[in-house]
């Protein structure tokens, strides 16, 4: 169980690492404003005391650290159901609506300020990416579910 913890967690960085540079490519393709860490930011008092030229950076490591807690805990999950074929992916997407459910409102993020459809859909598209990664199923053929 420890393992799958620790394992959990290095494949959440990465995954959340692949998920900036998808977010990157929609950000560039105009089909997001902002990201939903780039919002935290923006309404975090905690992050204005960090100099404006490290406050990207500083946010990119908050998310892949936030990544890292949402593999450790998927990694918690029973192996049976982290076997499935859409358990990875599915989880990436119960992350986006734990976000955007409960705690957009508790961090004060204006519904007016947050995503559109066509921004939800890219942002449950790159939560997708991020659960592939994290199932570790995206090159496996056959296989359970």
């Amino acid at each position: 169980m420890k393992t799958d913890v620790l394992h959990g967690a290095v494949r959440g960085v990465v995954g959340a690492m692949s998920m900036t540079g998808a977010r990157h490519l929609t950000a560039d393709l105009g089909l997001v404003r902002a990201t939903p860490p780039e919002m935290i930011a923006k309404h975090s008092r905690g992050l204005r005391r960090i100099p404006k030229s490290r406050r990207q950076a500083v946010v990119v490591a908050l998310h892949w650290s936030v990544g890292a807690q949402g593999g450790a805990i998927y990694g918690l999950l029973p192996q049976s159901l982290r076997k499935t074929r859409w358990a990875g992916p599915l989880w990436g997407v119960v992350i986006f609506a734990v976000f955007d459910a409960a705690l957009r409102p508790l961090l004060g993020i204006k519904k007016g300020d947050w995503p559109n459809a066509r921004e939800r859909a890219a942002l449950i598209g790159d939560h997708l990416l991020y659960g592939l990664v994290l199932s570790e199923r995206a090159g496996e053929s056959g296989g359970a579910g």
